[in-house]
C-alpha cells in the first residue's frame, strides 16, 4: 500500500466523467439531441462543466489529472465545445456507439488508464449530478484515497434528507482507512421501506461515484462480470483512435456488450466495496422533483428558473427556458416551458415523465424528443 501523504497533490487521481445519458425524465428541457448533462439549471455552467471543474486542481493530498470523458459519438462536438468554454482539455474522449450503461463504460475507461499506469487512482462520476459543495466533494475523495490505495473500491454515500424512492441505498459497516465497509445494498425501495431505512443512520443514498485503482476495478470486473469485461475490452482493442484523443469503440463489438450498471455488475458482488459518507448538497437531478429539491428557494418555497412570474404559489417548480411562464394560486406543481414542448404535472408524479416519453415514441412523435 502506498503510504499516506501530507502534501497537496501527492496522489494523482484520473477523473472519468460519464456523459452518455439521455435524461428522458427531464423532458421537455432534456432531449435526445441535448441531454441534461449539457444543460444549465442556474443560468451558469452546465452540469457537465460543473462536474469537470469539481474534479480538477488539487485539494489536501489529492490532485486531479485531465479527465477522461465517456460519451456517445453523437455528443462529441457538444463535449468538445463545453470543455473549450471552461478552458479544460480531456486526456481522452471515449465514444460509445450505443448506450450500454455504466459497467462497460467504467471497464473501458479503467483499461485506458491502465495502459499508462494500472495502479493509478481513478474516480468515476456521472456528468449530470448537482453538488452544491464542490470543495466538500473533493475533500471526500481525499478521505477515500487511502482505502482505494489499499485495494478497496470506494463509493460515496449521501446522508438521506428524506425517504427517497428513486435512489439506491448503502448500509455502512465497520470503519477503516477513512471509509466504512459496505454491509449490503438496497435497490430503489418502496416508500415504506425507504422510511424504515432512513431511521437507521447506517443507511446512505448511493451517489454512483466510485474511486479505486484502475487494475482493481478491472480485476473485480473480470471476476464478477467476465462477459462484460471481455467484450468491453475487445471493443476497445478494435477502437479507432484519433490524434486528438477521441477513442471510437468498435460499434459491432460494443453492441454485443450486455447493458449493465457498475453497481449491479461489480459493486454489489465484490468483497472490496467501501463507502465514504458525504454531505455536500448532492442531487442526481434525475427527475423534476429532484430539480425542485436542488434549486428550491427556502424563503418562497418555490423553485423559479428562467423568466418566471409567480404569485401566491407554493411548492412549485417553474422553469421557463424559451417562453415566459406566469403562475398564480397553484401548489406542488411542475411547470416547464420550452420551445419544444410544455410540461405540467403534480410534483409527486414527476417520475412519470418517462412514461410520457415512451408514449410519444409509440405515437411516432420523435420530433418532440
Amino acid at each position: 500500500m502506498t503510504s499516506q501523504s501530507n502534501s497537496v497533490g501527492d496522489r494523482l487521481v484520473a477523473p472519468v466523467i460519464l456523459a452518455g445519458g439521455t435524461g428522458s425524465r427531464l423532458w421537455p428541457l432534456s432531449r435526445t439531441g441535448r441531454p441534461k448533462q449539457f444543460l444549465s439549471f442556474d443560468g451558469d455552467e452546465t452540469l457537465m462543466q460543473q462536474t469537470v471543474r469539481r474534479f480538477s486542481g488539487a485539494q489536501d493530498d489529492v490532485a486531479f489529472a485531465a479527465p477522461i470523458i465517456s460519451t456517445s459519438g453523437a455528443y462529441l462536438e457538444d463535449t468538445r465545445r463545453q470543455l473549450n468554454e471552461i478552458g479544460a482539455q480531456a486526456s481522452a474522449i471515449i465514444l460509445e456507439p450505443c448506450v450500454r450503461n455504466t459497467a462497460p463504460a467504467a471497464i473501458v475507461a479503467a483499461a485506458v488508464i491502465a495502459e499508462q499506469d494500472p495502479d493509478r487512482l481513478m474516480l468515476i462520476s456521472p456528468a449530470d449530478h448537482h453538488v452544491a459543495d464542490a470543495a466538500g466533494m473533493r475533500a471526500a475523495v481525499s478521505r477515500g484515497a487511502a482505502a482505494a490505495e489499499a485495494g478497496k473500491i470506494v463509493t460515496f454515500g449521501i446522508r438521506p434528507t428524506g425517504p427517497e424512492t428513486a435512489y439506491g441505498y448503502i448500509c455502512a459497516g465497520e470503519a477503516g482507512f477513512g471509509a466504512h465497509a459496505v454491509e449490503r445494498f438496497h435497490e430503489k425501495p418502496t416508500l415504506d421501506r425507504a422510511t424504515e431505512l432512513i431511521s437507521d443512520p447506517r443507511w446512505l443514498w448511493n451517489a454512483g461515484v466510485f474511486l479505486s485503482r484502475a487494475r482493481v476495478l478491472l480485476d473485480e470486473a473480470k471476476a464478477h462480470c467476465p462477459d462484460i469485461y471481455e467484450m468491453s475490452l475487445r471493443a476497445l482493442e478494435h477502437a479507432r483512435r484519433e490524434a486528438d484523443g477521441a477513442v471510437a469503440l468498435d460499434p459491432q463489438l460494443f453492441g454485443e456488450v450486455t447493458s449493465e450498471s457498475l453497481d449491479y455488475a461489480v459493486m454489489e458482488k465484490t468483497p472490496l466495496c467501501a463507502v465514504v459518507e458525504v454531505d455536500v448538497g448532492w442531487s442526481d437531478v434525475g427527475s423534476w422533483s429532484a430539480v425542485f429539491d436542488a434549486f428550491v428557494d427556502q424563503s418562497s418555497g418555490n423553485a423559479e428558473i428562467g423568466d418566471a412570474i409567480v404569485e401566491d404559489c407554493s411548492g412549485t417548480l417553474i422553469l421557463a427556458s424559451d417562453i415566459p411562464v406566469a403562475a398564480v394560486g397553484v401548489s406542488d406543481l411542475v411547470i416547464v416551458s420550452t420551445a419544444h414542448g410544455v410540461l405540467v404535472a403534480p410534483r409527486s408524479q414527476a417520475q412519470r415523465v418517462k412514461v410520457l416519453v415512451e408514449e410519444m415514441k409509440l405515437r411516432g412523435r420523435e420530433d418532440l424528443l
